[in-house]
């Protein structure tokens, strides 16, 4: 926040934490990098609290993913940017079946039952439902 803040602009910076909250280019990963303070970036890099410029994001995700917590949403608007992480934990099962799934395009049923063989299968189709 700090290094991505524009600071033309005399709005706060702002972080709100909530208890419980509900919410394309971010997920896909088709969006420009862009470093509005490098003099900042520059400082923060060195003092080792960047590692590389424009991973940012894929580190928010990356932790999200690492620790079963729902996907953050990411959203730009036209004064300003907001990521919302949620506490959620999502069911490990499902995470590995979404894994599974995204690494191995085309899927079947078939397949998804053979790579889980110890899960029944009520239990896969809860899986994929949720």
């Amino acid at each position: 926040m700090i290094v991505h803040r524009d600071y033309r602009d005399s709005g706060n910076s702002i972080i709100k934490i909530f208890d419980d909250i509900a919410t394309e280019k971010l997920n896909s990963g088709g969006y420009p990098s862009r470093t509005r303070n490098r003099a900042i970036a520059r400082a923060f890099k060195e003092a080792g609290i960047i590692e590389k410029y424009g991973l940012g994001i894929a580190r928010i995700k990356d932790e999200c993913r690492l620790h079963s917590i729902k996907k953050p949403v990411f959203e730009e608007f036209v004064h300003g940017f907001r990521v919302t992480l949620y506490k959620e934990k999502l069911n490990v099962g499902t995470n590995e079946l979404h894994e599974f799934i995204k690494n191995h395009q085309p899927v079947r049923v078939s397949t998804m039952k053979e790579h889980f063989n110890k899960v029944i299968t009520r239990t896969i189709e809860r899986w994929i439902n949720s």
